[in-house]
């Protein structure tokens, strides 16, 4: 096979139209989440590198905002401890954990161990409209099938 040059933005764009046929078909939900996941992570430095901010850094701002304001205005979550900035990773370790347990070996789990996921959850987010950068949501979407929409 011949060299060829490729972006990362087209990598990206190739990765996520794998993703969405395989959710959508439902044929591979385990590859759709690692081939989301992996352009996600390739859009969100794009975006970073704009000044814009990722999907994942809109969900970690949506979650914060979230616990703040229950925190705030509703006395049964009062007694919640001040939200640092080293917590709020939690929100984005635990909307990576299916594609983190999917695509790397814990010694925790070992390699026969079973693991709990929600596919079609975590596929869902990762390939949601919300999850890719707003402006490339057109963009990435394939060019044979005009009538993807977000998924429902």
């Amino acid at each position: 096979m011949a060299h060829i040059n490729i972006s990362k933005t087209d990598i990206a764009k190739e990765q996520l139209e794998h993703a969405i046929t395989l959710y959508l078909s439902r044929e591979n939900l385990v590859c759709a989440i690692t081939l989301a996941g992996a352009a996600e992570e390739i859009l969100g430095c794009h975006c970073r590198e704009q000044g814009k901010a990722s999907s994942l850094d809109r969900h970690k701002d949506e979650c914060c905002d979230l616990y703040n304001h229950l925190k705030s205005s509703y006395p049964p979550f009062q007694h919640l401890p001040t939200l640092e900035q080293k917590d709020s990773n939690d929100f984005v370790n635990q909307r990576n954990k299916t594609k983190n347990e999917l695509k790397h070996y814990e010694l925790t789990t070992g390699l026969t161990d079973p693991i709990e996921v929600n596919l079609e959850r975590d596929a869902r987010q990762l390939i949601r409209p919300e999850s890719v950068a707003p402006d490339k949501w057109q963009y990435v979407l394939p060019t044979r099938r005009t009538d993807v929409g977000r998924p429902q």
